[in-house]
């Protein structure tokens, strides 16, 4: 049994795939299995993938009719049979001690969960995120409930370690209808599910930005799926008994909300301010409810800006969707533009990260 199993599905990412393979056959750590799955590419992907696994024993390479990420994600689960799970995205790329690190963490502090720091890479500058918050808050690791702050990072899974075992005890897979926001029943539910988390700062996953059909970047109806990732973890959350995380959920669901709603076409909006109200109705969610504040205590200032930030825009949002008044919500999101672009603009001039 290998230590690690690396998932890594592909669709359509040939230009990108000697950068990625090659730093994970550069890794220091060689105890771990390599599952790429080529999910119907048509670039020459698959082929590319299968002259490197005659190169590269540990790794094994599956291949399906398109079917989406999440199925190949689930397809590369089915097929793991190491200790811990690790995600690398094709186009990414990750430090030579990016493995060596997290297993290390998981081994010396018994954890379910560990995180390391990543970077943004866009054309023209990398943006670090190393949590450092939570760095200090986690130490020698914590469960959720013990820290629930923690249901406020990023949401995503390329920079984490998870326990085999954990995933299948709670029986956490990927939601093959979600075009979007895949990673985020997945990232919450494993959170949820980890009686150890340890948050680490090295950044050792690099996360490529503004790539060509990347998936984050359709401003069209697949920003509705976070709606149906959301019922995924309450429905998670109903059905173990999580009940002390849902004024978290409810801080998560209006930072996603209003990221999607800002991406989507003006056409589209007014259904998506729609199915927000439907959303908090069929939840239960009251204008009263407690919206818990953002980190603050060993927060940098530029998080303690965008907490803060939160902290302001939040409530507005929460009562104009339960209100149903679109022209109110509309507001608060033209304020939060102005606020994140003032800013990412004083964050470049002062060199924050």
């Amino acid at each position: 049994m290998p230590s690690i199993s690396v998932l890594f599905p592909v669709y359509n990412t040939r230009p990108y795939l000697p950068r990625a393979l090659d730093s994970l056959m550069a890794q220091t750590m060689q105890d771990f299995e390599l599952i790429a799955v080529d999910d119907g590419s048509t670039d020459g992907s698959g082929e590319l993938l299968r002259d490197y696994a005659a190169r590269f024993p540990q790794m094994r390479v599956f291949s399906q009719k398109q079917s989406g990420n999440p199925t190949a994600l689930n397809t590369g689960l089915q097929n793991a049979t190491g200790r811990y799970l690790a995600f690398v995205d094709s186009d990414d790329w990750v430090a030579p001690n990016f493995l060596e690190h997290l297993l290390s963490t998981a081994e010396k502090t018994g954890a379910d969960l560990v995180q390391c720091g990543y970077a943004c890479v866009y054309p023209d500058r990398q943006i670090l995120r190393q949590s450092r918050w939570a760095c200090r808050r986690t130490g020698n690791g914590v469960s959720l409930k013990e820290c629930p702050q923690l249901f406020f990072l990023d949401n995503t899974n390329c920079n984490k370690l998870f326990l085999h075992s954990m995933v299948k005890r709670y029986d956490i897979s990927f939601d093959p209808e979600l075009k979007m926001a895949a990673d985020l029943p997945f990232f919450f539910e494993t959170l949820l599910a980890a009686e150890r988390i340890v948050i680490t700062d090295p950044v050792l996953y690099f996360y490529r930005q503004n790539r060509i059909g990347q998936t984050t970047s359709h401003a069209n109806r697949n920003c509705f799926c976070v709606f149906r990732a959301f019922e995924d973890v309450r429905e998670f959350i109903d059905r173990n008994g999580f009940d002390f995380i849902r004024p978290h959920l409810l801080h998560s669901k209006l930072s996603l909300f209003a990221y999607m709603y800002e991406k989507l076409v003006p056409e589209l909006r007014e259904e998506f301010f729609r199915r927000m109200n439907e959303d908090f109705h069929t939840c239960g969610i009251r204008k009263d409810d407690p919206i818990p504040p953002g980190p603050w205590n060993d927060a940098s200032l530029p998080d303690k800006i965008r907490w803060g930030m939160l902290r302001l825009l939040h409530p507005a949002a929460r009562n104009a969707i339960l209100r149903n008044d679109p022209s109110a919500y509309d507001r608060t999101i033209a304020i939060r533009q102005f606020l994140l672009s003032a800013f990412q603009k004083s964050a470049s001039l002062l060199k924050f990260h």
